[in-house]
């Protein structure tokens, strides 16, 4: 297709895109008087492949209606040539518009919000996108925030499409989630996993995986937990962080369930995030050099080492007084510590020691908390830590069952105030869940001291705020 040529009532006027596979075109819509973009397969490429992806694709897009997803307005073939007929955009693709614009991180969240309710539509219609990446992502002139390739995009129970293959994919490689490299499996979740990478990269203003070839992009993907930089997660909110982490694990079963999930938990972001924090900002803090150590010079050296000597020599002249005197008093504490040091006993878990002996079991629960624990067993177990409690009585770790109370305390009281912190919530346990399930305890305790920090932070934010009113 050439432009100032004419098909059927459309005058081609510019070539604005080119992909791997199709071109799309300006035209004016001589019927309807508007401008219109017209996509076209590339080339001679008439494959039967080229030609289902290309009908493919008219189809998804014919299936959705959202402000936040191009619209498709008709299909047609001359002679061996298909056409695609789409609503024209004005603006420019979000890995070029991050890279023009300083976004201040509030308003970068609030796109991605609406943008999650364009894949509530495309995951409930059954469709998985696939290749959700900043360059299939358009920002119009007005600042909304479009899906507008759907190329490789399939019905979620279609037998009729081609499935991913172990060890063959489709989508781009520094965006598609470790499963579809191990059993060539895709979800929802594996969108989930591109959505959140392609908020990483505008964050970052690069990719998150990245490198010289393919394997060593490989192993990134299959090895590196996804994380914000230490440079800029000080100016950041925790629950960013998390929900980068939430959105990118390895393990599909612990990202999050839905689209609708990933909303709730950026509208709670919104609410935290910095206003004076911007793209540019946080890119100058990523790109940051790392400052360099000087050597020292040769005479500041000499001069130091003459220094450090002659201190050695002064403290020396009365280290051996001092040693017979510290030996003396050592020796007397040794013969008092068998007297001093109650005689060791077996870590017993809280449940055991305290529900099954030191616990009176008429007293009321409020006077013992882990007892309330075990009297509540039935009903928190089941919706936080079952399999975790059960693990720690064979295995007692009585500080991290404490912090376990901990959370489960806090997050009722935090939801009597009617604070929302799914993010939070949700990775916290899943995550402490994990960690416990593989004998990690010290890093489940980490994790639950942190999540707890988090949700007493916001229960004083919320009180103080209560209290103003």
């Amino acid at each position: 297709m050439e432009t100032n040529s004419r098909i059927k009532h459309f005058e081609i006027e510019e070539l604005i895109g080119s992909g791997g596979m199709a071109e799309v075109f300006k035209a004016w819509d001589r019927k309807l008087n508007r401008h219109v973009a017209i996509k076209v397969i590339k080339g001679n490429d008439n494959s039967s492949e080229a030609i289902k992806r290309f009908i493919s694709e008219a189809r998804v897009l014919a299936q959705l209606n959202h402000p936040n997803i191009t619209q498709v307005y008709d299909i047609f073939k001359i002679e061996s040539r298909f056409y695609i007929v789409m609503e024209y955009l004005d603006g420019q693709d979000l890995s070029h518009y991050i890279k023009t614009y300083n976004i201040p991180l509030r308003d970068l969240l609030i796109m991605f919000k609406s943008l999650c309710d364009a894949f509530i539509e495309i995951h409930e219609a059954g469709i998985l996108h696939r290749d959700i990446k900043p360059s299939n992502l358009f920002v119009t002139n007005r600042g909304v925030l479009k899906v507008i390739d759907f190329g490789i995009s399939k019905w979620e129970q279609d037998p009729n499409n081609v499935e991913t293959q172990k060890n063959f994919f489709v989508g781009s490689l520094q965006y598609t989630s470790p499963e579809v490299f191990t059993d060539g499996k895709q979800s929802i979740s594996s969108d989930i996993y591109a959505f959140g990478l392609t908020l990483l990269y505008c964050v970052l203003g690069k990719h998150y995986f990245d490198g010289d070839s393919v394997p060593q992009i490989l192993k990134k993907i299959s090895h590196d937990d996804v994380s914000l930089p230490e440079s800029i997660k000080s100016t950041l909110p925790d629950e960013l962080n998390e929900f980068i982490q939430f959105t990118a694990e390895k393990d599909p079963r612990d990202r999050y369930a839905s689209m609708k999930e990933v909303k709730e938990s950026l509208r709670s972001i919104i609410k935290v995030v910095p206003k004076n924090v911007s793209t540019q900002t946080l890119r100058k803090l990523v790109d940051k050099p790392k400052p360099v150590i000087k050597k020292k010079s040769h005479w500041t050296s000499v001069h130091e080492e003459k220094w450090h000597t002659s201190l050695v020599n002064r403290i020396s002249q009365d280290f051996f007084v001092m040693a017979a005197f510290g030996f003396a008093i050592l020796m007397g504490a040794f013969k008092t510590y068998d007297y001093l040091t109650p005689p060791k006993t077996e870590s017993v878990s809280l449940y055991e020691t305290n529900v099954k002996e030191n616990v009176n079991l008429e007293a009321p629960v409020a006077e013992n908390p882990v007892r309330e624990i075990a009297s509540k067993k039935e009903k928190y177990n089941k919706k936080y830590f079952d399999e975790s409690f059960n693990i720690l009585k064979t295995k007692p770790h009585n500080e991290l069952e404490q912090a376990l109370y901990d959370f489960i305390k806090n997050s009722e009281e935090a939801k009597k105030l009617g604070i929302d912190y799914p993010v939070l919530k949700m990775l916290s346990i899943k995550k402490i869940n994990k960690y416990i399930k593989n004998g990690e305890f010290d890093s489940a305790l980490e994790h639950t001291n942190k999540a707890n920090k988090l949700m007493l932070r916001k229960l004083k934010d919320r009180k103080v705020a209560s209290e103003k009113k």
